[in-house]
């Protein structure tokens, strides 16, 4: 494991070296479960993606912004206005920098994301990157909202509008999901620890 993450970590630098557009990088992601994602996450809204660009950080590295619209705040303070969140990678001048495990967005999407604050750079991240991020979408037979998790590899294009739904055992509601949170905000609900 340790060999794969070298190897994978020296061609990813010897790539970038050369010129040669990076289409992904090696990550690793501390298994947790979905309470305990709720309680790390300093902030948890629902809201409707706005904007998106990419820009080059302090060190030459690729990251993507991605503006939210809250509507519901579900846990912590959220800021007036929208909220910015950045992840690493992205597309810039026909560089392509894409870290598996990212959450996917699109402008106009629907999402309830568990949020953590960095301060130091004054943005916020997703908690276990995709697995904080939910697309909010309506349930054609239940007509109910499902909270779907996605992860969707870097090489395929990314389109909330025809994420497959889950099989009916599998769906999680959002009205259930958001009953969770605010038990667990509230302190009604013990947090299963992931193994």
């Amino acid at each position: 494991m340790i060999r794969r993450t070298l190897f994978a970590t020296l061609a990813a630098v010897a790539f970038a070296a050369v010129g040669i557009p990076q289409t992904a990088s090696a990550t690793t992601i501390m298994q947790t479960t979905e309470a305990e994602r709720i309680e790390m996450a300093d902030l948890i809204v629902r809201g409707q993606v706005i904007e998106m660009w990419t820009e080059q950080g302090e060190r030459g590295r690729v990251k993507t912004r991605v503006m939210v619209e809250p509507t519901t705040v579900l846990k912590g303070q959220a800021p007036d206005g929208p909220i910015i969140i950045t992840q690493a990678g992205g597309t810039l001048s026909g560089h392509h920098s894409l870290i598996e495990g990212s959450a996917r967005y699109n402008v106009g999407e629907e999402v309830l994301l568990l949020l953590e604050h960095k301060e130091r750079f004054g943005t916020y991240v997703t908690i276990s990157l995709a697995y904080g991020k939910y697309s909010v979408r309506l349930d054609p037979y239940t007509r109910r909202e499902v909270a779907q998790l996605s992860i969707v590899p870097g090489h395929v294009k990314y389109d909330h509008r025809f994420l497959p739904f889950p099989a009916e055992e599998n769906k999680l509601f959002v009205d259930d999901l958001e009953t969770k949170i605010s038990d667990i905000v509230a302190g009604r609900f013990q947090a299963e620890v992931a193994q």
